[in-house]
């Protein structure tokens, strides 16, 4: 969705399209080989990122969201899995496993290296979503949230809570204590935590933190 939630894109055939999010006329954004997928708008609405797996292993890409030239941003042998935006638009955060099992990532929307977010801290981080205010880093941290994510009902020592680090002040935080699982962070312009859990009833459901 994008920011101003006119427009929704999404990944059919293998490739991106466009809709306005009342309906109607979709139109393809990309026509590369490969499977484009995760597809991430900037803060700004300016810049549309996502992960293509046309050299065997996804990549991270970024083109402008009115159309354009696509630019290939990291060219590792991994997997590069897309997640998220810095709020200032200049950087994507994403998931690879080039180092550990799972690591998060950052790349500049201009391209170069990308950097690793938290040394030998973590070892399975995925899903990284930073927070507008606090600078902190959301993320999870299991192989269940992140490829066991479709396993139902799973009540155990690998439940995935939402956490979160905070890279200037070196302050790791906890935020559910759920035995099954909390995963998927999304936080707004406003700072408002969203994630899903299946507390409830044993199905992924959309919850929020009140105070």
């Amino acid at each position: 969705l994008s920011p101003d939630a006119q427009i929704v894109i999404f990944t059919f055939e293998g490739d991106l399209w466009k809709v306005a999010a009342e309906g109607g006329l979709a139109t393809r954004l990309t026509s590369m080989q490969g499977n484009e997928v995760r597809a991430r708008v900037s803060p700004d609405g300016k810049w549309l990122a996502f992960s293509n797996d046309q050299m065997g292993n996804q990549d991270v890409y970024v083109m402008p969201l009115a159309g354009g030239a696509i630019k290939q941003l990291t060219f590792h042998e991994a997997y590069d899995q897309v997640d998220s935006w810095s709020w200032d638009s200049k950087f994507i955060y994403f998931t690879s496993d080039r180092y550990n099992r799972s690591s998060g990532f950052k790349v500049s929307v201009e391209g170069g290296s990308p950097v690793r977010l938290f040394g030998n801290y973590f070892n399975t981080v995925h899903s990284v979503y930073e927070h507008p205010g606090t600078g902190e880093l959301f993320f999870n941290e299991t192989w269940e949230s992140r490829s066991e994510y479709d396993r139902k009902r799973y009540k155990g020592a690998y439940n995935p809570d939402i956490q979160s680090f905070n890279l200037k002040t070196n302050e790791f935080k906890v935020y559910t204590d759920y035995l099954g699982k909390d995963l998927w962070v999304s936080i707004d312009r406003n700072g408002k935590i969203y994630f899903a859990s299946d507390e409830l009833n044993n199905e992924y459901n959309l919850y929020t933190f009140e105070g």
